[in-house]
C-alpha cells in the first residue's frame, strides 16, 4: 500500500486498500485512510464497515525506538454508533517480514 505525504485524497473509487494520505504531527505520523471498499472487513472477525469507513493511525517510536505503537481509530457514520479505538505495540525484531498472500482473490468467482 502505498501512503502520500501532505497530499489531498483522490476521492476516485473505493480500492480494497483505500487512499492513504499521511502528514507527521510532532513525533507521531498520522496516516489517514478512505476510499475504503466496503467487500473488506474492520477486522479478523468479519465485521463489515461501508464505503464511509475512515481509518486513522498514529505511530511513533516508544523505548529507544524499540517499539512501535499504533494507535488505530475507525470511524463509520453507517456501521459505527461512535469511533472505535484501540493500540497495538510492535517490538523491533531481527526477523525479516514474510509475504502475505491474499486468499480472498482465489475465491471470487
Amino acid at each position: 500500500q502505498m501512503i502520500y505525504m501532505e497530499k489531498q485524497h483522490q476521492a476516485l473509487w473505493p480500492r480494497y486498500m483505500g487512499d492513504s494520505i499521511a502528514h507527521w504531527m510532532g513525533d507521531q505520523l498520522v496516516v489517514e485512510v478512505t476510499e475504503l471498499t466496503a467487500k473488506t472487513f474492520m477486522h479478523d472477525n468479519g465485521m463489515p464497515h461501508s464505503e464511509s469507513l475512515k481509518v486513522t493511525e498514529r505511530l511513533r517510536l516508544l523505548g529507544g525506538g524499540n517499539t512501535l505503537e499504533n494507535q488505530i481509530t475507525l470511524e463509520d457514520p453507517v456501521i459505527l454508533t461512535k469511533p472505535w479505538s484501540m493500540t497495538v505495540f510492535y517490538n523491533r525484531t531481527e526477523q525479516k517480514p514474510m509475504e502475505d498472500v491474499c486468499e480472498n482473490a482465489r475465491l471470487r468467482p
